[in-house]
């Protein structure tokens, strides 16, 4: 499954696009490739960062900060 800011069924590729509350929600591993800026500050927070399933990884390759620093601990 990927997450795109526009949403239709399905790529000319086969993969899923869903909502990014559901790709978290259902995979066992989540990696980040966004650009630095505002639009991708936090794009992961306390709220999305709970739809995860307690196995699954997050893998943080994005630039600037998409995921907000208070959850690094």
């Amino acid at each position: 499954v990927n997450h795109k800011d526009y949403m239709c069924d399905r790529t000319p590729w086969g993969v899923e696009l869903v909502s990014l509350e559901d790709l978290l929600h259902r995979s066992d591993y989540v990696t980040l490739h966004a650009p630095g800026g505002a639009e991708n500050q936090h794009l992961i927070d306390a709220d999305r960062l709970a739809l995860m399933k307690s196995t699954a990884f997050l893998v943080n390759t994005a630039r600037g900060r998409p995921v907000a620093a208070r959850l690094l601990g």
